[in-house]
């Protein structure tokens, strides 16, 4: 394959699976040609890491701004479940429902929790978990997600949607005590995975523009 073929298999690679395999630097790409590695975005995956960590620093940016882009797409999907929760929280007549949409129902569906409610039919914690893990996806934070989703599944829906709140949002200056919410210290680590890739997302854009 040329470089360029290799470079457009790199970028479709990365932006349809965040769990793919290892892929050694091409022949074209050794030897007289020199090499540079560059620096990542602190949440990438080890693999992501490996596939392109040969690149050179301008087939980088291409890269990387592939990527944000589509970080950026998911994330704007997510503003539908903010809708959701919030007419939730608002007691709205007839709301939309997380079923109503296919971005509603992935989460239903990670959690196991389809066809499942809270018994405070007024608790909007199904709304929160959803709002949460889809902004968890679309920002790579998917290592710690998983951890909070074994840990719903090890005590039940049953306890993990009687507490009314998470804990996601949270941070560890709150005065309000919260760490009786199911699974506490796993949603704080989201949490704080989110808030530092989004702000690493945000800077990266804003120099882009700037440059």
């Amino acid at each position: 394959l040329s470089s360029r073929s290799n470079h457009l298999l790199i970028m479709c690679t990365l932006s349809n699976s965040h769990l793919a395999h290892h892929l050694p630097a091409p022949a074209s790409h050794q030897g007289k040609h020199s090499v540079f590695r560059i620096q990542e975005p602190t949440n990438m995956g080890d693999s992501e890491k490996e596939k392109i960590s040969w690149l050179r620093p301008w087939e980088w940016e291409s890269v990387s701004q592939t990527i944000d882009v589509e970080k950026v797409e998911r994330l704007k999907k997510c503003e539908l479940l903010k809708v959701v929760l919030q007419e939730c929280r608002d007691n709205v007549h007839n709301r939309s429902q997380l079923e109503d949409s296919p971005v509603g129902l992935r989460s239903l569906r990670y959690y196991q929790w389809r066809g499942i409610k809270p018994e405070n039919k007024n608790s909007c914690v199904r709304e929160e978990h959803a709002l949460w893990s889809c902004r968890a996806v679309s920002l790579q934070c998917g290592q710690d997600l998983m951890k909070v989703r074994r840990c719903i599944q090890e005590i039940g829906p049953k306890r993990a949607l009687a507490h009314p709140r998470t804990a996601y949002g949270r941070s560890d200056d709150d005065i309000d005590d919260a760490s009786d919410v199911p699974c506490y210290d796993l949603q704080l680590n989201v949490g704080r995975c989110i808030k530092k890739s989004s702000l690493e997302l945000e800077e990266r854009i804003k120099q882009r523009k700037e440059g």
